[in-house]
């Protein structure tokens, strides 16, 4: 409502510059707005350049400004080195508006408070912090948990629905949504990402993400851009995925990484697998089918397609593609029927027994 005021004051009087005075309280280290005898704007002065006359004016600039930009771009250029700090002060161009014939219009505000001098970057730092307490109080006065809010860190454009919880060391920044009842526990950063409802994010980097409804991640789980992860599916600790979109419930336990990758629901990522998507020149994309299951240290080298319900041996690099409902074992990975798995309750067929004579069954691997 200020910069629009502020803005407002400026195209009615056609002014060269609008800017924001306080009577302040305490004026000291900031600059004085300097008035001639009918009250006009003429200049504004900065403390250390300042008389011990002008220190004793009470209204300062808060250093708000709305600027015609035309005149602007002619009169920046002008500005020079102040002779006792040699800083260029920005406050120079409103003596320039006033030598050129050109009205400086004020807009007073109380000393309320909204407007704190910054000179440092202690200064900076004491008026973040009470921007965060705001912010933060705002929130949890709107139905968001803050089991510690002094170290939850949220950015202005942060939308956050009811019931959600934010634990410690927590950091929510751009654009990012969280969903109902979803917590963000300890030591989680998420940057212009949708996270959807029910979920629970522990320690883990997600950016420019999309995660739908009761999905877990983490801890220490890295979701870079471009990943989208369905509902109900488990990223667990040391997982990554890029550019990569995940059915629902596919299980992502540990320590792999998915780039460039589809994959298919009920799909289970075994540890140590990895999407192998760079060849030196160029992305390729992998896909992976709905019920898949990879064994641990599967490398599938992309360009690759895995079919439906089809499977990886441990340690398997996939250099081609795999049918639905084949097994892929070795280096490189051949293609075998899976081996029949025994229902309890069933009686499972027995290899038929070698009689005197015979050179029995080859054992294949």
């Amino acid at each position: 409502d200020l910069l629009a005021s502020l803005l407002e004051a400026r195209a009615m009087d056609h002014a060269a510059i609008s800017l924001v005075s306080v009577d302040a309280i305490d004026p000291t280290g900031l600059g004085r707005v300097v008035r001639n005898e009918g009250g006009t704007v003429e200049r504004i002065v900065e403390d250390k350049d300042a008389t011990d006359d002008e220190r004793q004016i009470t209204e300062i600039n808060a250093g708000l400004y709305a600027f015609d930009a035309a005149w602007l771009r002619r009169r920046i250029a002008d500005l020079r080195p102040s002779p006792i700090t040699g800083e260029l002060y920005l406050t120079d161009l409103v003596g320039f508006a006033r030598v050129d014939g050109r009205l400086v219009a004020a807009l007073d505000v109380d000393d309320d408070g909204r407007l704190t001098g910054i000179n440092d970057r202690a200064q900076l730092a004491r008026a973040e912090w009470d921007m965060r307490v705001e912010t933060n109080d705002r929130w949890m006065r709107a139905g968001v948990t803050m089991t510690d809010p002094s170290t939850v860190y949220l950015d202005h454009g942060v939308e956050l629905a009811e019931d959600v919880i934010l634990e410690p060391n927590v950091i929510l920044r751009g654009a990012t949504r969280i969903g109902e009842r979803t917590r963000i526990a300890a030591g989680s950063q998420i940057m212009d990402s949708v996270i959807g409802p029910d979920c629970v994010i522990w320690a883990s980097v997600i950016e420019r993400s999309t995660v739908e409804d009761h999905v877990t991640i983490g801890p220490f789980s890295h979701l870079r851009p471009g990943a989208h992860v369905g509902r109900r599916s488990e990223i667990g600790n040391y997982a990554e995925i890029k550019n990569s979109r995940l059915g629902e419930h596919v299980r992502q336990h540990h320590n792999s990484y998915l780039g460039d990758a589809d994959v298919g629901v009920d799909t289970n990522v075994g540890a140590g697998t990895i999407t192998a998507n760079y060849d030196g020149v160029r992305k390729h994309r992998t896909t992976i089918g709905e019920r898949v299951f990879l064994g641990v240290d599967t490398m599938l080298r992309a360009p690759v397609t895995l079919g439906d319900d089809s499977k990886t041996g441990a340690g398997a690099v996939v250099t081609h593609d795999v049918p639905p409902g084949k097994l892929a074992v070795g280096i490189p990975a051949r293609i075998r029927e899976p081996s029949p798995i025994a229902v309890p309750g069933e009686d499972a067929t027995q290899p038929e027994t070698p009689t005197a004579g015979s050179t029995g069954g080859e054992a294949h691997a």
